[in-house]
């Protein structure tokens, strides 16, 4: 009992984190001016010491973050929703609409700091929370099929 209220303690901070991060990121802006050339450049010399011949740009990098800031956060939610709910499939909608407002939320944030988020920006963060999403429910459903066949395997070894 108190293993699941430290787990759901943990993932609901987690997630909070998260969405702070995700409002603050200055990485993830489309129109911040800062040290991500910096950081970029860093890691092309990185990847050409490697003898890769890739270079990546500055929206590469922006790409990047914001796929694994949103595939994240579709993996906790569905844990967070696992936890309320077996069978996630049965209430898909209520962790979309989550997904879906994040971003919006997250556009008109930066709207109003003076960015203009483009609306291809927030159905690529879309598309990244379901893809997070579906990774979870595919590792909990082949997990809860493993287990029903070790079970029915061993209940039928028994007669």
């Amino acid at each position: 009992m108190i293993e699941k209220k430290v787990s759901k303690l943990i993932t609901f901070s987690l997630t909070a984190a998260l969405l702070v991060w995700i409002f603050i990121n200055t990485y993830a802006d489309v129109c911040a001016a800062d040290n991500r050339g910096y950081v970029v450049s860093n890691l092309n010399n990185f990847f050409s010491s490697a003898g890769l011949g890739y270079r990546f740009g500055i929206d590469d990098f922006v790409a990047a973050i914001r796929f694994l800031e949103y595939f994240a956060l579709g993996i906790l939610v569905s844990i967070i929703f696992r936890f309320y709910h077996k069978n996630i499939l049965k209430f898909w909608t209520q962790p979309l609409f989550v997904g879906l407002l994040v971003p919006v939320c997250e556009g008109y944030y930066k709207f109003l700091k003076g960015a203009f988020p483009l609306v291809s920006i927030i159905v690529v963060s879309f598309v990244s929370f379901i893809l997070g999403m579906v990774l979870c429910i595919l590792i909990t459903s082949f997990k809860r099929d493993r287990r029903s066949n070790l079970y029915n395997s061993r209940k039928y070894r028994r007669r």
